[in-house]
């Protein structure tokens, strides 16, 4: 049966397989966080994602409490290489964080004789948060180059979270449009 399987698609399977072996998603599905004590659980979570919240900037600038209530908000998820995440002129409900792989931002992705790179981004940074804070849809494409680790938070735990940091004296809001806008001057 398994004879009929063409190579190319073997050695993606494999590559799967090799990354989903390193990533933060099984991880967290072989140890039962709901299980743990809750001190215990946010623990396990914080060395877990130790990188993303020592180099993203977004979790840098907030301060420990809200990183911890953002980071139970967080759903782990793994994403093949050349699947669109985000589609340009389209309501985006989803604001993601990589932990580990690449993706490419286009604009005019649909259109072979406009599409424009605009960015790669990989470890540690973070895309979708214009369409979550502003509801407008999205502005550009984005696609997975290799197999990508994230953490993503939808639309109602984007408002959770942001209610959260209002009610702790600051905008969660304000330190992801701020983090945002040095990014892209960054990249520009």
């Amino acid at each position: 049966r398994f004879k009929l399987v063409p190579a190319a698609l073997t050695k993606q399977i494999v590559d799967f397989f090799e990354f989903q072996m390193t990533s933060t998603k099984t991880v967290m599905q072989l140890s039962d966080l709901r299980e743990l004590p809750l001190e215990l659980a946010m623990r396990l979570t914080c060395q877990i994602n130790r990188r993303l919240l020592t180099e993203c900037p977004l979790f840098v600038s907030l301060p420990a409490d809200s990183v911890l209530h953002l980071l139970h908000s967080l759903r782990p998820v793994v994403y093949t290489p050349t699947h669109v995440l985000i589609h340009e002129n389209t309501q985006n409900n989803t604001m993601f964080f990589i932990n580990n792989g690449s993706v490419n931002v286009w604009r005019n992705f649909n259109s072979p004789a406009r599409k424009q790179l605009l960015a790669t981004l990989s470890d540690n940074d973070f895309f979708g948060e214009a369409s979550l804070m502003t509801g407008a849809p999205a502005t550009a494409t984005v696609q997975c180059i290799s197999f990508c680790d994230m953490l993503v938070l939808s639309r109602e735990q984007f408002k959770t979270v942001t209610a959260h940091r209002k009610k702790m004296g600051g905008g969660f809001s304000d330190v992801v449009r701020t983090t945002a806008t040095k990014r892209n001057l960054t990249r520009a």
